[in-house]
């Protein structure tokens, strides 16, 4: 019987590549004592080289085994949460706007995209949460995460405090920055002050979403942000249909967040219950750790603030509220896109995090060349029908006066084909600890965007903005992020062209072509012709990837998964 358990032991470290820890025994030796007559199967010698522990054949089983459980719970439930999000918010937008009007939508959208400039106070601090919490607790080791969630409150605290206080230095410059009428600017002034606290708030409750990233509980935070969405609508529709104005708009969204943010505080605990929140936990060399890994990564947070929040905010400064509107409008649907995206990709931070401790490096080469396949596969799947029938949508939904949107909408598509599949580079950088790449190409690209945005709107107005964004998401992201990043990691150039743009060219020109003869034959100028035409294209697209782009363990690990 010894022998038995024993064999199970050694069978779990070879195959994990890192140490079985007690509860990893325990639960191995109850399978062990099944086996009391029979051997269990020949044990492999800890002294073998790690390419005959995991052959070449295996490596598809391999993944699907270390990715199962919780990587595919969080990747479909937040993709489930983020159809939601986006249905939800396509409701309420059109209300929102018509109730408040474009000039009061429009400040409101600038005030918002001005105070989450300094969410970039947390220094990146979340991201280093994430990590550190994924490797204490594989490591098996609750007093280092502790550690973790008590000194990164304590810096996440003094950040919110200092956000705070430079939001308060801006209010007096406010009317400065923006085309509002001086009777209107005290409403202006209140809402900011909301905002601003908002803003605090997030902050400081960063580290308890980190904790349930960290730990692997996306689908948590999907549930919890899918709740607050739908009680976020009907208290909208009431505030505004009572005619509250943006005072009552800024209220009820600030709470409900607030609720929000207690109720991923206290999963966090829940899933982590060894975890204890001390003062004697806040220690320097947790401290200096979680501030190392945030200088890079806070570049990073300032670079993707200025790429996606600041069109709006040069929007306001050059042409005021109303051109706030018109591209505030086509920017959510950008954003929806993105986030739907970055869910699917921000779930393997902890887990490569995971690889990288334990030294696999064939489930990581598997992962990012699965991964950036998908993205674009993901790019194309939304990107397309946006680029056709985007302009339709944006009439149908909006409305006729929308129809200036629609050139920004194009031009804010067209990066994501290239960018997209980059963005697994993103999360492996993370993780591995080496993101002072990622963060000197995005601030190249975030200069970049400012300058030429600032250039193009003197020349071109609202697509001048859109111009700007898209030249630099090109050459940044979109060329020299993985020209670089694949010198580090353990696939190369080649395998990333090869293996996610040349294997998709003809998905993608088949793609696009029937979603052009769809638009011809059918029209998308009415929602019947709008619905179908891209419910054809998708079983359309669906079809292709079923038979010619997904291999047989593919389709029974789907159809295994989905029953």
């Amino acid at each position: 019987m010894a022998e038995v358990k024993a064999a199970v032991t050694t069978c779990y470290v070879c195959y994990s590549g890192g140490p079985a820890t007690d509860s990893h025994r325990t639960s191995l030796e109850r399978i062990g004592a099944v086996f009391t007559t029979k051997p269990l199967v020949k044990v492999v010698p800890q002294a073998l080289p790690e390419k005959e522990l995991l052959p070449q054949q295996f490596e598809y089983e391999k993944i699907q085994e270390d990715m199962s459980a919780s990587l595919f719970r969080s990747l479909l439930s937040s993709w489930i949460g983020l159809v939601v999000a986006i249905f939800i918010g396509l409701c309420i937008s059109p209300f929102v706007v018509h109730t408040l009007g474009t000039e009061d939508y429009g400040y409101w959208t600038f005030v918002l995209a001005l105070t989450s400039q300094f969410i970039i106070l947390d220094l990146g601090a979340r991201e280093a949460i994430v990590s550190l919490v994924a490797k204490y607790r594989h490591e098996g080791s609750p007093a280092k995460v502790s550690e973790v969630l008590s000194s990164g409150t304590f810096f996440f605290a003094c950040s919110a405090l200092l956000a705070l206080l430079l939001m308060c230095a801006v209010l007096p410059f406010l009317g400065s920055l923006t085309h509002v009428e001086p009777h209107r600017l005290q409403i202006l002034q209140c809402i900011f002050l909301i905002s601003a606290l908002d803003t605090a708030i997030e902050i400081v409750f960063g580290v308890f979403d980190g904790a349930l990233a960290g730990s692997e509980r996306y689908d948590v935070l999907t549930s919890l942000n899918v709740v607050r969405l739908i009680v976020n609508a009907l208290a909208l529709w009431i505030v505004l249909s009572a005619g509250l104005g943006l005072i009552g708009l800024a209220v009820t969204i600030v709470s409900l967040r607030f609720l929000q943010r207690l109720a991923s505080c206290a999963f966090a605990f829940h899933f982590n219950p060894q975890v204890k929140l001390r003062r004697s936990g806040v220690t320097r060399n947790t401290l200096t750790t979680i501030a190392k890994y945030g200088v890079w990564a806070s570049i990073i947070h300032i670079s993707n603030r200025l790429i996606y929040r600041v069109d709006t905010v040069i929007a306001g400064i050059f042409i005021g509220a109303s051109g706030v509107t018109l591209y505030a409008i086509p920017l959510i649907l950008i954003d929806q896109f993105r986030m739907f995206a970055e869910t699917g990709n921000g779930i393997l931070t902890p887990r490569f995090s995971r690889l990288a401790a334990s030294g696999d490096t064939e489930t990581t080469k598997l992962i990012l060349l699965k991964w950036s396949r998908y993205s674009l596969m993901l790019a194309l799947a939304v990107g397309g029908p946006l680029m056709v029938f985007g302009g339709d949508f944006l009439i149908l939904w909006m409305g006729k006066g929308f129809a200036a949107s629609i050139p920004i909408l194009l031009l804010l598509t067209l990066p994501s084909f290239l960018t997209l599949p980059t963005m697994v580079f993103n999360y492996y950088l993370y993780a591995t600890n080496r993101h002072k790449l990622n963060a000197r190409v995005l601030a190249l690209e975030a200069s970049s965007n400012v300058l030429l945005s600032v250039l193009f709107v003197r020349h071109f107005g609202l697509p001048g903005i859109a111009l700007g964004t898209l030249i630099p998401a090109l050459l940044c992201r979109g060329l020299i992020l993985p020209l670089e990043a694949t010198k580090s990691s353990p696939i190369t150039l080649a395998d990333y062209v090869r293996g996610s743009f040349i294997s998709c060219l003809p998905l993608a020109a088949a793609h696009f072509a029937v979603l052009f003869l769809l638009r011809s034959a059918i029209g998308a100028q009415s929602w019947l012709g709008f619905l179908s035409c891209n419910a054809l294209g998708i079983a359309f697209f669906a079809s292709l990837l079923w038979i010619f782009y997904l291999g047989s363990e593919e389709k029974a690990y789907l159809a295994r998964r989905l029953r």
